[in-house]
């Protein structure tokens, strides 16, 4: 895992900030990939159904 860090802030542009999240998970070669927003809202069967 590695940590980014930007010198100016970015969020202001959230676009440039998922594709840089987008570009460093694939450099891990992820089976899959789960991308969610701090407020959406996991069902509790989810971790049972997906391992």
């Amino acid at each position: 895992m590695s940590i980014i860090r930007n010198d100016i802030s970015k969020f202001s542009n959230e676009i440039e900030l998922r594709k840089m999240q987008w570009t460093e998970t694939v450099k891990s070669n992820p089976e899959w990939i789960l991308s969610l927003d701090a407020d959406e809202v996991v069902e509790n069967m989810f971790m049972e159904d997906v391992r």
